[in-house]
């Protein structure tokens, strides 16, 4: 509403210049009407056209809140082995060795490393990242030499600048590494039967 009236003061403002009213002695006051309504038209526009496009991306990450809920639901919610184990950083445990603990300063290594590599940065506290880990550990053993599982909380301290750089705005999201380079990104929780395609599709 606020933009519509900021559209419609401008267009008036143009209105007053090309009436030719407003001329006085020695100037142009019309013309300069007439500019500057227009300069306020384009600022308002681009305004509303930014404000839409925001309001779109909350509603769009309002909708994939409300569909990770529902899944977590459907699936249950409950604190996992494989979820203790990596709170609580036991390192010499069976389900860490399936799943590789990434940082700022191992992620690319193990990119580089490794063909086929699948990473989920999560938050472990996060009720969708946590029901998504006993799929991960599954997936993770099941493929184990074929495809490396690796795990990026982004929360955990030194991990920062992967998170910006792969520009993640929503958890948990998973990438889809083949040869270095990234082939697949999905964005919040997926249900097992889908996981099972995009892991299989990534060593096509």
């Amino acid at each position: 509403m606020k933009r519509v009236l900021g559209i419609i003061i401008s267009i008036v403002i143009i209105g007053l210049g090309l009436s030719g009213q407003f001329v006085l002695k020695g100037t142009n006051s019309s013309t300069a009407l007439v500019i500057a309504g227009v300069v306020f038209l384009i600022i308002e526009i681009i305004a509303a056209v930014i404000e839409s496009k925001r309001d779109e991306q909350k509603e769009a990450q309002r909708a994939r809140a409300i569909s990770d809920a529902q899944l977590c639901s459907e699936l249950g919610q409950t604190d996992t082995e494989e979820h203790q184990a990596l709170t609580n950083n036991e390192n010499d445990s069976e389900h860490n060795s399936l799943i590789v603990r990434l940082t700022d300063d191992n992620y690319y290594e193990t990119i580089a490393d490794n063909t086929h590599v699948v990473v989920c940065f999560c938050d472990l506290i996060n009720g969708p990242s946590k029901i998504m880990l006993p799929m991960l550990f599954e997936f993770a053993s099941d493929y184990k030499g074929n495809i490396v599982v690796g795990l990026y909380d982004v929360y955990a301290e030194g991990c920062e600048q992967v998170r910006a750089d792969n520009d993640i705005t929503a958890i948990p999201t998973l990438l889809f590494y083949k040869n270095g380079m990234e082939i697949q990104k999905n964005i919040g929780m997926v249900k097992k039967n889908m996981l099972k395609t995009l892991f299989d599709e990534l060593l096509i």
